[in-house]
């Protein structure tokens, strides 16, 4: 599976779609913070952060302070 920093054109829609599915919503400044991350992982890279996020942000919108990359 190739690496997310060679798509990142898809980020936008992959993570609509999985914020979605938790019924939670994404701050433009947080997709804006994970469009801008070098991703050396692939889209499991991508889902465990996203549902980091989900299970640990305060509200139902998810800001970019909840995003947190493990490196």
């Amino acid at each position: 599976v190739p690496s997310l920093r060679e798509h990142l054109e898809d980020i936008p829609n992959l993570v609509k779609k999985y914020v979605a599915d938790k019924d939670k919503k994404l701050s433009h400044a947080a997709l804006k913070k994970l469009v801008a991350y070098q991703w050396p992982g692939n889209i499991r890279e991508l889902k465990n952060v996203l549902s980091r996020a989900c299970t640990f942000c305060k509200k139902n919108e998810i800001e970019s302070e909840d995003i947190v990359f493990y490196d």
